[in-house]
């Protein structure tokens, strides 16, 4: 598992972590707007602060040491808080606590081995795509089969439906004519009877 894909991992399991997190990210942004550039820039910032000490013990193999939300919003100055709290709509001291909650953790699950990835811009960027989406990136095999079997339903309604469209469209065979009844034969007419036969006359 990369780096990445543990620190998502962790997301996924932890709605809290997530809100912490997306404060992390609601910071990073274009500087004219008061934005860090990039992950690694807001890493490289708190190096260079008075939290550098804290910061190193969140890339050591050590336990983490904890940094204040005062300590955050002043490292990261108030543009840069400002720019947090109102894409997160909560206040700069909210802003902060959350960041002094998430930066440990983010910056400690990203370097395991005690060293920090050389791509931490791009690792932000995909955090940030995690984090915009409310359900998370579907990580486990439940949301999968969900979709999976979502699928599959419409799948077998469109078949259903195509085959109830099939055989309405078919005509229906015409009934067959019956045939004509036979004339029945006419009655024979009766037998004349026959004449009584003559009588001879009587001899005189």
């Amino acid at each position: 598992m990369s780096v990445l894909d543990s620190v998502k991992a962790m997301l996924a399991k932890d709605g809290e972590a997530r809100k912490n997190a997306a404060a992390v990210m609601a910071v990073i942004g274009d500087k004219a707007k008061g934005g860090v550039q990039g992950l690694g820039g807001l890493v490289d910032r708190l190096k260079q602060s008075e939290i550098a000490d804290q910061v190193s013990s969140w890339v050591s193999t050590n336990a983490n040491k904890v940094v204040s939300s005062e300590q955050i919003q002043n490292v990261l100055g108030p543009e840069a808080m400002k720019r947090a709290a109102d894409k997160l709509g909560v206040s700069a001291k909210e802003a902060g606590d959350r960041m002094a909650k998430a930066l440990p953790v983010i910056v400690d699950n990203l370097s395991p081995t005690g060293r920090l990835p050389e791509n931490l811009n791009n690792i932000g960027s995909e955090l940030g795509k995690v984090l915009k989406d409310p359900k998370g990136k579907a990580i486990g095999a439940v949301a999968a089969v969900g979709v999976v079997g979502a699928a599959a339903g419409a799948v077998l309604a469109a078949r259903a439906k195509a085959k109830k469209a099939k055989s309405a469209a078919k005509p229906k065979a015409a009934a067959k004519p019956k045939a004509a009844a036979k004339p029945k034969a006419a009655a024979k007419p009766a037998a004349k009877p026959k004449p009584a036969p003559k009588k001879p006359a009587a001899k005189k």
